[in-house]
């Protein structure tokens, strides 16, 4: 039975789903608009405030404003932030991001500042250069994360901890999805340029499904550890045994599936490339997927004999 929180999620997922759909259409529909998925929503409240600062004076400095404005966000949070030196680290984070957000923000409405520092000119680099702003706030932002991340882990008891795998697990089955649609909709929407042949049909196919695939045996195995947590912090454990099981053996097959088709797809490309008009020289394989599955499989298994442990001590009391 699925329980209200992973019922939840999974409406959480879905909506993610639809949504990055959606935009990825609209950078299809309206590139000059939506230039990427990265640049989401940096690069539209950066061009709002161009249209808004092109009404005249008085709308430029308003826009202006509200540029210099977007950086007492951070800053509000840095200054409230608990002080010592445990969080020194994520304080300067929050500066770092005050200082870069608003930067960010006018280069995205302005991206003449940026003439002569990029080769080409700006015209032929702008889709880029929102691409790359608006990874610079995405990353520091994620430093931030991680680095609190850092600091709960040290100091958490036995309930803290669940909590926060519990949310890692979350955050994993959205970043899953991300990947997951992108990846879709990135290889139907994307136009193949010229006539595809069968042997390019076949290899693109077998490309998606290597990346498709154990994509969604991710989210499931995330989905039934989410699953298995919720047991193990109950204090009588039922039924954990068999869930943590029926994880470990989900987890052996995303571990065989995702292996089996990498080496499906460069074993067909091997065979395919007399007939293939492009080959990619690039290798992608799924380390951090096969890396993930194997500590989900060893959690597992370590709850398992952690619950036999506690099972035997039972008998002695």
């Amino acid at each position: 039975m699925i329980s209200l929180k992973r019922k939840t999620l999974i409406r959480v997922l879905i909506a993610e789903g639809i949504l990055l759909a959606a935009l990825s259409l609209l950078t299809l529909m309206i590139p000059t608009l939506f230039s990427s998925l990265l640049s989401f929503p940096l690069e539209q409240i950066a061009l709002g405030m161009r249209s808004l600062s092109l009404t005249g004076t008085v709308g430029n400095g308003v826009a202006m404003l509200l540029i210099a404005l977007s950086a007492l966000i951070p800053l509000f949070f840095a200054l409230r932030y608990p002080g010592g030196r445990e969080t020194l680290a994520e304080r300067i984070a929050l500066f770092v991001l005050a200082l870069i957000l608003p930067v960010a923000l006018y280069g995205i409405l302005n991206p003449g500042m940026f003439y002569g520092k990029i080769p080409g000119g700006i015209e032929s680099y702008e889709r880029a250069l929102r691409v790359f702003l608006s990874t610079s706030v995405w990353t520091v932002l994620i430093l931030f994360v991680v680095l609190r991340l850092i600091r709960l882990f040290r100091n958490g008891n036995r309930e803290q901890l669940f909590r926060y795998l519990r949310n890692i697990l979350c955050a994993l089955c959205i970043y899953f999805t991300a990947q997951l649609v992108i990846n879709l909709f990135v290889s139907i929407l994307t136009p193949a340029g010229t006539e595809m042949s069968t042997a390019g049909f076949i290899h693109g196919l077998l490309s998606l499904i290597a990346v498709i695939v154990p994509l969604v045996l991710d989210i499931l195995v995330a989905l039934r550890m989410l699953a298995l947590l919720e047991t193990a912090a109950t204090e009588e454990q039922e039924g954990l045994t068999e869930a943590a099981g029926k994880l470990s053996r989900l987890s052996c097959i995303t571990l065989a599936v995702t292996s089996g088709l990498t080496a499906l797809l460069y074993i067909a490309q091997v065979l395919l490339l007399p007939q293939l008009s492009n080959v990619s020289t690039e290798v992608n394989l799924p380390i951090t997927d096969l890396f993930f599955v194997l500590v989900i499989l060893l959690l597992s298994r370590l709850l398992i004999e952690n619950k036999q442990l506690r099972d035997d001590n039972s008998l002695f009391i």
